[in-house]
C-alpha cells in the first residue's frame, strides 16, 4: 500500500508527527511502505505498526524531527471513582494509594478524596490515556484499560467482569488512544523528591508505590503522577 497523501482525515487517528490510517489493516510480514505525508503535512514513510493487542495498521512516520518538529509534552490528569465509574472525582495530576482498594487525589485534606478505582485519564487536548497491568519483564500483559485498582501488595487489577478482576504485579505502559507513549513520575508531598520518568509502578504498602531501579524493592515514593504525553510511539513492533 503506497500513498503520497492521507486524504481521509475522518478515518485517521492523528497525532503530532504521526498518522495511523484506520481505513485498513496491514500484515507486517508482507507490507511494502512508501512515502507519505501526515495530516499535519509532515513528510514521512509508511510503516506497518501495532501494539500487540489488535490489528496492525499503516502508520505515516515522519522522516526525522526536521520533517515534523515535535510539540512540547502534554500533561495528563486522572480521576478516582467507585464501581461503575460512580462518584467520579475531578481530574488530578497526582494519585496515591492509602490502602488496598483506595486510590486518593489531593483535595486540601490530610487524606484526600478517595475511591476504589483510578483512571479515566486524559491529556490536556482530550486524548484518552490507558494503562495495562503485567508481571515482571512486561510478561502476561493485559489489554489497555481506563480503570485500575490496587487489590493488595503487588496486585494491580483491571475489570474483567468478575468480582476481583484480572490482577498483576505492575501497572503502567500508559499510552494515548492515538498511540503515543506516556511517561509518569513518583514523588512525595508537594511534588518533592521526584523520580522518574517511569512506565511501571507497583503498590508496596499504604502510601508507597515503587518504580523499578534494578533492586528487589525499587525506588518508592508516596504519589504517582505528573504524567506527560511524549512524541514517541508507545510501541514499534518488529515483524
Amino acid at each position: 500500500m503506497k500513498t503520497t497523501k492521507i486524504s481521509i482525515v475522518l478515518a485517521s487517528l492523528v497525532w503530532t508527527g504521526y498518522s495511523i490510517m484506520a481505513i485498513a489493516a496491514c500484515n507486517p510480514d508482507t507490507f511494502q511502505g512508501g512515502q507519505c505525508k501526515t495530516v499535519e503535512g509532515c513528510a514521512g514513510t509508511l510503516e506497518c505498526l501495532g501494539d500487540g493487542h489488535g490489528p496492525y495498521h499503516p502508520v505515516c512516520v515522519p522522516n526525522g524531527s526536521s520533517a515534523c518538529p515535535p510539540k512540547p509534552p502534554q500533561p495528563v490528569t486522572c480521576s478516582v471513582f467507585n464501581d461503575g465509574y460512580s462518584s467520579k472525582s475531578s481530574p488530578s495530576d497526582a494519585v496515591y494509594f492509602s490502602a488496598p482498594g483506595k486510590a486518593c487525589i489531593p483535595d486540601g485534606s490530610a487524606q484526600g478524596a478517595c475511591r476504589k478505582w483510578f483512571g479515566q485519564c486524559a491529556s490536556v487536548t482530550g486524548q484518552a490515556v490507558t494503562f495495562e497491568v503485567f508481571n515482571d519483564g512486561d510478561s502476561e500483559r493485559t489489554k489497555p484499560f481506563d480503570a485500575i485498582y490496587n487489590r493488595s501488595q503487588a496486585s494491580e487489577c483491571v475489570p474483567d467482569g468478575t468480582p476481583t478482576g484480572t490482577c498483576r504485579k505492575w501497572l503502567g505502559l500508559p499510552k494515548t488512544s492515538d498511540g503515543r507513549q506516556v511517561d509518569c513520575y513518583l514523588f512525595d508531598d508537594g511534588y518533592s523528591n521526584r523520580v522518574g520518568p517511569t512506565r511501571a509502578i507497583y503498590y508496596r504498602s499504604p502510601g508507597q508505590v515503587c518504580m523499578p531501579d534494578g533492586t528487589p524493592t525499587g525506588t518508592c515514593r508516596k504519589w504517582f503522577g505528573k504524567c506527560q504525553v511524549t512524541n514517541r510511539l508507545a510501541e514499534r513492533p518488529v515483524p
